[in-house]
């Protein structure tokens, strides 16, 4: 379902038109979504269907359609985030390759993300290169940043 609705243009996933494709995609996934998040109303469950399934807003609880949508949102924005910067990562690791000789070296690293001695190529990849080639490249901090080994300041 999530190929029809990211790649509804794409002869492999089609059915129909691509509006046919994508239309179906939307109401596969918002259907499946909406009825485990209805599953867990009054039921709460941890996590983000059950979140969904007993939000208020207001006193007020999600009507189906809001639950719905923010199912759709939510499943589709990380697919498409995931894939993205899991290929974006790969290319940054192509174009540094000491970072990933880091890596391979100490794969504790990998969850190092606030130590000193952090891999700057898996803390910067979503700032430095989008995961969406909708979204324009650049970088945004709110202060000076300290960058790889050479302790290079960008601010």
């Amino acid at each position: 379902m999530s190929n029809m609705a990211i790649a509804s243009d794409e002869a492999e996933y089609q059915v129909g038109t691509a509006e046919e494709t994508r239309r179906e995609a939307f109401i596969g996934i918002s259907s499946y979504r909406l009825k485990l998040a209805l599953e867990r109303r009054g039921n709460p469950v941890e996590d983000l269907l059950g979140a969904m399934g007993n939000a208020e807003v207001c006193g007020r609880k999600w009507n189906e359609g809001e639950i719905a949508l923010n199912g759709v949102l939510t499943a589709l924005g990380g697919i498409d985030t995931t894939r993205s910067t899991t290929a974006g990562a790969m290319l940054e690791f192509i174009c540094h390759p000491e970072e990933l000789a880091r890596l391979r070296a100490n794969r504790a690293l990998m969850l190092l993300a606030r130590a000193p001695r952090r891999l700057p190529i898996l803390e910067e990849k979503t700032r430095c290169a989008p995961s969406s080639p909708r979204v324009k490249p650049g970088r945004e901090t709110v202060g000076p940043t300290v960058y790889g080994e050479t302790r290079q300041v960008v601010s």
